[in-house]
């Protein structure tokens, strides 16, 4: 196999904004190639999510078998800068990629589905998957993508009829019918994994146990408004006491480690106080609550809001605060996880201004580095408002600039997406979720400089 390699040159911009009290960011993007990989993560939300996988798989390593390995090796003698991750924890091969190219030659004419199905069958020992767990899929989702001409096809896993919590494969095919990536959630070994096939306690006991979870005490059994069906046991119960709309569940298997798989009620909680919308698993046999995910992301930043070009293009002008606060202003295309992710999962990695795209944050010192503290904190709720003085020194207002800096690069990287600028063409990301190009190369943003003032530049450096 050859490495097919059609890119243009390839650029790392690194943007430091200096001096002006309220940075507005208008710069031109060039066409490229680039790509994505994960950022160090700090403390992020300690509420809104809850895995119980995390600390119970501590100290679990699953030893990948040899000839996996052995025949990684060997495609990557084909393919030059070959890239692939394993989860510890399941021994999926979690992605595979190449930084310099494309996983497989073009097949001009053929349709993507075609393509993506012989190149995984042509490799499915090295991705550790058996004829049975190939059979056990099904295309849930075929999207082609008009800007960059790519199609993403998404398959859904299931075991005896009931489908995989989050057992997704996807695949990414390149205009020219060419494998870009690979991005795999799947389970191996389901037939010796799995636990159970007969619940020992009902959708009702599930819920009782997941609202007492989240700090629901007293309350009174869901009543069942529509009884199990079908392999899943689809069911509906209603609680007036936990959730504001009927609680729709079904069985699912959830993946905790390798050769561990266990039956779960699968359902959504909306809260009362309207904040929340819980995706909750509770084993079905033991009632014990394994995750807790929050559907509802929100954030808030008071800043000078697109169009305004600066300032001195607002109703009232300076020294008035015309600012306004901005609701969760994301374009769930660009950024699907927020502007606060790095790994791709539900949830912020960062309450501050730090994500996917960009870090912001002062370098009064001119050190290239982030100042301490110097990223503000939205909290748990990502609200970043701050007060601004237009009329003091811009040191009493640095959290208003540097919030106001991580909005325009988030705002300018969901705008450029919409029009070709994404992962495959080497758009400014820290996780390219699976989608081709280079990782590694978010937008660092710096505010107030100790360089000096009214300056702002961007260092060009190879993509990645």
């Amino acid at each position: 196999m050859k490495n097919y390699i059609e890119q243009p040159t390839k650029f790392r911009f690194i943007l430091r904004v200096i001096g002006t009290p309220i940075i507005m960011l208008i710069f031109i993007i060039l066409t490229n190639e680039f790509v994505i990989a994960a950022d160090t993560n700090e403390k992020g939300y300690e509420n809104r999510h809850f895995d119980v996988r995390i600390a119970f798989n501590q100290g679990f390593s699953q030893l990948i078998p040899a000839p996996r390995r052995l025949t990684a090796s060997k495609m990557a003698i084909e393919v030059p800068d070959l890239a692939y991750s394993i989860d510890k924890n399941t021994g999926v091969m979690r992605s595979l990629s190449s930084h310099t190219g494309f996983l497989s030659p073009a097949k001009i004419g053929r349709q993507p589905m075609v393509v993506a199905m012989e190149f995984l069958k042509a490799n499915a020992a090295m991705m550790g998957m058996t004829k049975n767990e190939m059979t056990n899929m099904k295309v849930s989702d075929n999207v082609y993508s008009v800007v960059s001409g790519a199609t993403h096809i998404y398959m859904s896993q299931e075991y005896d009829g009931i489908p995989v919590y989050s057992g997704q494969l996807q695949m990414n095919v390149s205009q020219g019918q060419r494998i870009l990536s690979i991005n795999n959630n799947l389970m191996l070994g389901m037939d010796k994994a799995a636990n159970t096939l007969k619940p020992s306690i009902d959708l009702a006991d599930a819920v009782i146990k997941a609202a007492r979870q989240i700090g629901l005490s007293g309350v009174r059994k869901p009543k069942v408004l529509n009884s199990a069906a079908g392999v899943q046991q689809l069911s509906t119960v209603q609680s007036s006491d936990i959730s504001l709309e009927p609680i729709k569940g079904s069985l699912m298997w959830l993946p905790i480690r390798h050769g561990m798989m266990n039956l779960v009620w699968n359902f959504q909680i909306y809260t009362l106080d309207k904040q929340h919308v819980y995706d909750f698993t509770v084993d079905a046999v033991s009632g014990k609550v394994w995750t807790r995910f929050d559907w509802v992301i929100s954030a808030q930043y008071r800043v000078y809001a697109r169009p305004a070009e600066s300032p001195n293009h607002t109703n009232p002008l300076p020294p008035a605060d015309a600012r306004t606060l901005e609701n969760n202003p994301a374009n769930s295309g660009a950024s699907p996880f927020g502007w606060h992710d790095t790994n791709g999962a539900a949830g912020a990695e960062f309450t501050t201004t730090r994500g996917n795209n960009v870090h912001a944050y002062t370098d009064v010192n001119a050190d290239n580095s982030p100042d301490s503290g110097s990223s503000p904190n939205g909290g748990a709720d990502l609200k970043f408002d701050f007060p601004v003085t237009l009329n003091s020194r811009p040191n009493t207002y640095r959290d208003a600039a540097v919030a106001n800096l991580f909005y325009w690069n988030n705002i300018i990287h969901d705008i450029q997406y919409q029009y070709g600028f994404d992962e495959a063409a080497g758009n400014f990301q820290s996780n390219n979720y699976g989608k081709g190009g280079r990782g590694n190369d978010g937008v660092r943003a710096e505010a107030q400089d100790g360089d000096g003032a009214n300056n702002a530049n961007f260092q060009i450096t190879p993509d990645g």
